[in-house]
């Protein structure tokens, strides 16, 4: 992923927030994102959306980006 952004010369702090939400995603079903389902990232977002009641548009960006 990091390589992916210094080619596309996306900045590091995105990288960061990317990596940022997906350690979030890790933390929520406790195991590595690489081992979840389908259904279990589709369901993710509606969880960030339950949990902060307004979850701001940059959360909920690089959240949907990361994944």
């Amino acid at each position: 992923m990091e390589k992916s952004f210094a080619v596309n010369g996306k900045a590091t702090s995105t990288l960061r927030n990317y990596l940022r939400c997906l350690a979030h995603l890790a933390i929520y079903y406790k195991c590595s994102p690489e081992a979840l389902d389908e259904e279990q990232i589709n369901d993710y977002p509606y969880h960030c959306q339950n949990l902060h009641k307004t979850p701001s548009e940059s959360f909920f960006k690089h959240t949907i980006y990361g994944l």
